[in-house]
């Protein structure tokens, strides 16, 4: 049955807590709509909070008049809050010099976003099934990609815009157009979804049709090698960040096999940068030759960074860096609440939340960690190191200066500068990326949670949001 496959998927990813308030992109088309229904059953076992946001383009005229009027009155049925947003969708495209559908889709994100942190909640919930899956990896697979372009969309996804929730990646089309009709749902159709001039239209007409003429099974066989990709390649970010964290040497790295190697040059090239766009084949390339070239050899980077080779380590640096200090530190941003926090300069964003805790399992990957909430003293700053910052380091309370924990944990100087850390005034709660303080871990005598998640830029723009 449908619904017990997307519960389970839901639950199998940690999705929905109970007590959570979800917003759903609600375009009134056959996919949203099958999610909304399964979404309101949910809610009635989960106990937690759903509204809906739909967006009107202003492309279609009458048609998606009527879309509007029938989302709304699908959530007035359901007793669900109902919030339509309305735009020159082409405007935008030409103002921000993007293709339409481009622009429609970041004006759907914004305003889901928008709605998540009002009610404040950081969590959205998107209709992508299987077959959007398919068109997404053929897409990357196009225009050049790796492992994590092949990967697909993931089942949750933080974004500037909010924690993206696809509970849908393992149904077809083919299996939402049953479950509509067995449960007798209406929906919209959108006649745009049929123009060839869109990218993913001639992707879902003209090439997916001829490889399930081929196999039939070749749409739900896409979304399973997708999930197995995704699992490769979240084995490979746990392998790299391992590796990273430790004290390498250019003569460890070398010693890696050659498409690990290539990755954690990519992440730490990527670190150095504060992102991963602009970072191509290129670059990798040029680090692995600097690797193999003597000490003192240097080449530059995009975002102003250079790579040097210093005797047996390699260091990275930004044009005109400077040590930290009072004067030429990034004073962040300023966390007050639940929510999503986008950092200036492409420094990625923040997402934040709190919840009780109940003896749950805490999060341990590597930009998300759970802190107890009754702990810290004031409002977090995402910021850069500061002088004077000192992080509790043991449950005795052992407190050692950054600096002199930087040193210890050799830390390069550039790197110092670079890195962000979640700061309660002077004392540092989370170096993100590694290590958190002692004096905030959750344990048996916590009753609130907080958890923060950083994300650096998204790499790959390409969602067939759509119905």
């Amino acid at each position: 049955m449908l619904y017990e496959q997307v519960k389970a998927y839901m639950e199998q990813h940690q999705m929905i807590e109970e007590g959570d308030r979800i917003v759903l992109g609600l375009s009134g088309g056959s996919d949203s709509v099958c999610l909304f229904h399964i979404l309101t059953r949910y809610r009635e076992e989960k106990a937690f909070e759903l509204a809906a946001v739909h967006a009107h383009h202003g492309l279609r005229g009458e048609e998606a008049d009527r879309d509007a009027r029938f989302a709304e009155r699908l959530c007035g049925e359901a007793g669900v809050p109902f919030f339509l947003f309305r735009a020159d969708v082409r405007q935008l495209a030409k103002e921000g010099k993007r293709t339409v559908e481009e622009a429609g889709r970041i004006y759907r994100y914004e305003k889901m976003g928008e709605v998540a942190r009002e009610w404040g909640t950081g969590k959205i919930a998107t209709a992508h099934q299987a077959n959007d899956q398919a068109e997404t990896m053929l897409f990357h697979l196009c225009r050049g990609t790796g492992l994590s372009g092949l990967s697909g969309m993931a089942p949750v996804t933080g974004t500037p815009y909010g924690t993206i929730l696809r509970p849908m990646l393992l149904i077809t089309k083919e299996m939402v157009w049953n479950y509509l009709n067995v449960n007798k749902l209406k929906y919209c159709t959108d006649t745009s979804n049929e123009a060839p001039d869109y990218t993913r239209n001639r992707i879902r007409h003209r090439i997916l049709p001829e490889m399930e003429a081929i196999n039939r099974e070749a749409i739900s066989h896409m979304a399973q090698t997708a999930a197995l990709l995704r699992a490769c390649s979240d084995a490979v970010r746990l392998r790299v960040g391992e590796f990273l964290e430790g004290d390498w040497t250019v003569a460890e790295l070398g010693a890696q096999e050659p498409f690990l190697q290539g990755e954690i040059i990519k992440e730490a090239i990527a670190r150095a940068c504060g992102g991963k766009k602009d970072i191509a084949a290129v670059h990798v390339e040029q680090v692995r030759k600097l690797c193999a070239g003597g000490t003192g050899k240097q080449i530059h980077l995009p975002y102003g960074i250079t790579a040097v080779r210093e005797y047996d380590r390699l260091r990275f640096e930004r044009a005109g860096e400077r040590a930290p200090d009072a004067r030429n530190a990034w004073q962040g941003v300023e966390i007050t609440g639940p929510g999503v926090y986008r950092l200036p300069d492409g420094r990625g964003t923040v997402t934040v939340s709190v919840f009780p805790y109940a003896g749950q399992t805490v999060s341990r990957k590597e930009y998300t960690k759970t802190f107890d909430y009754d702990k810290i003293k004031q409002n977090l700053r995402i910021r850069t190191p500061m002088p004077g910052d000192g992080i509790v380091i043991d449950d005795a309370g052992h407190r050692k200066k950054l600096n002199r924990y930087f040193i210890d944990s050799k830390t390069g100087r550039s790197q110092r500068g670079n890195c962000l850390v979640a700061a309660d005034g002077s004392d540092i709660v989370w170096i993100i990326g590694g290590r958190i303080s002692s004096s905030c871990k959750v344990s048996g005598t916590t009753e609130k949670i907080m958890e923060i998640t950083y994300e650096g830029e998204e790499k790959d723009g390409y969602h067939s949001d759509h119905d």
